[in-house]
């Protein structure tokens, strides 16, 4: 298995928290009501913090790339 990451682990906890708030809200003393909308946000909050840190940044100019070295 690869290692992950702090930014990775911050995401997949996201989702667990967010499936747990859908399925079982009592474990954190909450309602359905409140549930849903709470698991629901959680789960597009670890999705979306997953995919933008998977994007790839920007090149700086600091980086000495001088190509393929034939």
């Amino acid at each position: 298995m690869p290692h992950l990451g702090p930014p990775a682990v911050v995401g997949l906890a996201l989702l667990s928290i967010g499936v747990v708030l859908l399925v079982a809200p009592e474990v954190f003393g909450l309602r359905s009501t409140a549930g849903l909308p709470l698991g629901l946000l959680s789960l597009a909050l670890g999705l979306g913090w997953l995919v933008l840190r998977a994007w790839p940044s920007e090149k700086t100019d600091d980086e000495d790339d001088d190509g393929a070295v034939l």
